[in-house]
């Protein structure tokens, strides 16, 4: 019986050693699983961040090019704000210089036209007129 005990022995020390790669083989299945899940969650990720990333390209281009066409309309307002602005400066300017030169011709009248009364021998007085049959004015 002594020699079954090495047989016994040698059946436990190789069950133990089947059980051993069953155990780490298992382990590595499991682990395989995992490193797997892993994978895909981490494809999953990056597949949302590159869509995130894509939306994110399409609001700044859409946000460029609102820009872009806004600058476009300010700078067209602007254009005609200026061109506006000029028109009145200049209108108001004329309506300045011609009220500047109505007024000197209302003063040049006032002044002058009491000289040229004065001026006349046959107009004697406001109330009587001019002389009739005189038609030397201004001598």
């Amino acid at each position: 019986m002594a020699a079954a005990i090495p047989y016994v022995q040698a059946i436990a020390t190789a069950k133990m050693a089947i059980d051993a790669d069953k155990a780490r083989k298992d382990a590595n299945a499991a682990r395989d699983a995992q490193l797997a899940q892993q994978r895909q969650a981490s494809a999953q990720i990056e597949a949302q961040m590159a869509e995130q990333t894509k939306a994110q390209q399409m609001a700044a281009e859409a946000a460029k090019s609102q820009l872009q066409a806004q600058q476009a309309q300010y700078a067209e307002q602007k254009a005609q704000a200026d061109t506006t602005a000029k028109q009145m400066a200049d209108q108001l300017a004329t309506e300045r210089q011609q009220s500047a030169e109505r007024e000197a011709s209302r003063i040049r009248a006032r002044v002058r036209g009491g000289r040229r009364s004065l001026l006349s021998d046959t107009r004697l007085t406001p109330e009587v007129g001019m002389l009739g049959g005189s038609s030397n004015l201004g001598q």
